[in-house]
């Protein structure tokens, strides 16, 4: 089963450690999350009347089968907590140890994974990244060709490039090299990423063009320290 988690919930994502016991303060700010999810929303002053919902709620509206949620302060997870069914046909429970599929909420991480390289000179924000391709061949075209993308532009979803998102893969499916995937070619079951607007001219969101991101790393190992 794939699973799309909606705006509303944030913070979500898989997490593998060992439980701890919740301290009453812990409790309280536990309570205040699973009760206090407030719609979308690019501004929310302190005064505002928002409707808040409870979680249990929100997943039953949603038909979310399951959520698990990571608090973080200060680089530590502070409390973990799944709810729902990990598998509703088996009826059987999600927990912290569950595995969910990430999908764009990885986008993130690998921005600040990126942005840490870039802080320590590893990687130039405004370097060409056919510069940095080395096992790939980028697809330029009439639209990009001549034109200078960076990282920049791949992390802002500026660069031009196609391909939103990806299904997926179901277990037990033969899984496509990176390769595969950028050129759409089997076992791969989305499009080839490729340049379908002129680079830098407007945003169009590109889950391909993070996966560059992630052959520029593969392809510079020194920099991303292996794949």
């Amino acid at each position: 089963m794939r699973v799309i988690i909606p705006a509303f919930l944030l913070f979500v994502t898989t997490v593998v450690f060992s439980a701890q016991a919740q301290t009453p303060s812990q409790n309280t700010k536990i309570t205040q999350v699973e009760n206090g999810l407030v719609p979308d929303a690019d501004i929310v002053f302190a005064d505002s009347l928002v409707k808040r919902f409870n979680i249990k709620e929100r997943m039953l509206y949603y038909k979310v089968p399951s959520v698990s949620i990571a608090v973080i302060n200060n680089g530590k997870i502070v409390w973990a907590k799944a709810y729902g069914m990990a598998d509703v046909g088996e009826n059987r429970k999600a927990n912290i140890r569950t595995i969910y599929q990430a999908a764009s909420i990885s986008k993130s991480i690998n921005a600040y994974c990126i942005l840490k390289l870039a802080q320590d000179g590893k990687v130039d924000l405004n370097k060409d990244i056919r510069t940095y391709l080395k096992t790939w061949a980028f697809p330029d075209n009439e639209l990009s060709k001549g034109k200078t993308i960076t990282l920049k532009n791949l992390l802002s979803h500026t660069a031009g490039l196609s391909t939103g998102g990806f299904k997926g893969y179901a277990k037990g499916d033969t899984l496509p090299t990176i390769n595969e995937i950028l050129d759409g070619r089997c076992p791969a079951n989305s499009d080839a990423v490729k340049p379908v607007l002129i680079p830098g001219s407007q945003g169009q969101y590109s889950g391909g063009g993070t996966l560059v991101t992630r052959k520029i790393l593969a392809d510079n190992k020194p920099i991303g320290h292996g794949e």
